[in-house]
């Protein structure tokens, strides 16, 4: 297949990381023997990074030899623009959280020392914005069934697929035929080594996260902090949550970005990691620790326990428990053969994801949405 991609942004050599999740994808298609162009609507100049040619706006859309478009998170802005010129292809939109929620309903409001004028103003004009937003993806979306455009939708877990059809009851007007689950591959670093405690640790627990948006609940770290004292902490990331709450003794902060081919020599530093979460659509640093074998303790939802049941190194915190107790019994480390490993792995996701695409190839809708 010639396959378009279309994603907000897309790695550079300046910026790695941007949309990594996408490039991933890329990389596997390739490799599976397809023809892969990526629209990134961030560059403005066309430009190949590690074997993928990434196009600009105005070169993607010159061109009309593709066989399936592939939109991730798709926006009104730009992703649904460009589309309504190539109405005649098989279209697979990829849903990753707030492009099909209601944003406010779902997202934990900022910590206190942010919020102010901003945020109120922010929320306000997401009461408008979001009833816009979900009306024209599903004028979109009617169109092109209307048109008899194969089209079909991944979501990243199933918790993403169910909340998506509650706020956009028509999405599972034809439950089955046009969607599937399959979430994102975890980084290869985390499946080509393994968990390898070191002889010393550097402290018992450690956490990896932005430190000021509140669904990464670090807050929720130091709490579970104060409650074993005997046990140590290293908190990476940046941001000023720490600044505004200092964290108790047995914290301590590093402020530092840390890359992702770092990330696994780092994890053999420690017992084990500590990740809860207020809100995931799929939590995917989570399911890289669990994947790379380190014990791991986060928040008892619906989507850890899709993503991590079936982890022998992954414990999960319940809303009003003492994680006193659970934190003080380490769960083992995950056996380096296990087949669960390899639940998160891009080439078998890939090919999930291609043969979805496929199979829209050969798919007509029958009436409109």
């Amino acid at each position: 297949m010639k396959i378009l991609l279309l994603c907000e942004a897309y790695p550079t050599p300046q910026n790695l990381y941007a949309m990594s999740f996408v490039h991933s994808r890329a990389i596997e298609y390739v490799r599976a023997g397809h023809t892969v162009s990526v629209l990134s609507f961030s560059t403005d100049r066309d430009y190949v990074f590690e074997g993928v040619k990434i196009l600009t706006n105005k070169s993607a859309a010159t061109k009309r030899n593709f066989d399936v478009v592939m939109a991730h998170a798709p926006n009104i802005r730009h992703h649904l623009r460009f589309l309504a010129g190539f109405e005649s292809l098989p279209l697979v939109l990829f849903i990753h959280g707030h492009e099909v929620l209601w944003v406010n309903r779902y997202y934990p409001r900022p910590f206190g020392f942010d919020r102010g004028a901003t945020e109120t103003l922010t929320r306000a004009v997401r009461t408008i914005y979001d009833p816009l937003k979900l009306s024209l993806l599903r004028a979109f979306c009617k169109r092109q069934v209307a048109t008899t455009r194969p089209l079909g939708f991944v979501f990243v877990s199933e918790w993403m697929r169910r909340e998506a059809i509650a706020c956009n009851p028509w999405m599972g007007l034809k439950e089955g035929w046009h969607s599937t689950v399959i979430p994102n591959a975890v980084n290869t670093a985390f499946l080509d080594s393994f968990y390898e405690p070191a002889p010393e640790f550097m402290a018992d627990f450690v956490c990896i996260r932005p430190f000021d948006n509140p669904k990464y609940a670090v807050d929720v770290v130091a709490k579970w902090a104060t409650m074993i004292p005997h046990k140590r902490f290293h908190i990476y990331g940046n941001g000023r949550y720490f600044d505004e709450n200092p964290p108790p003794p047995n914290v301590h902060i590093f402020k530092q970005f840390i890359a992702q081919r770092d990330i696994p020599a780092l994890l053999n530093n420690y017992r084990a990691c500590v990740m809860p979460t207020r809100l995931d659509s799929q939590g995917v640093m989570m399911c890289e620790m669990a994947s790379y074998g380190i014990p791991l303790f986060t928040s008892d939802t619906d989507v850890t326990r899709q993503m991590l049941g079936g982890f022998d190194n992954v414990r999960f915190v319940a809303p009003g428990m003492n994680p006193a107790a659970l934190l003080d019994q380490i769960p083992q480390v995950l056996h380096s053969d296990e087949p669960v490993r390899r639940r998160f792995d891009a080439r078998v996701l890939a090919a999930r994801e291609l043969a979805f695409a496929e199979g829209l190839l050969a798919f007509r809708p029958r009436s409109p949405l």
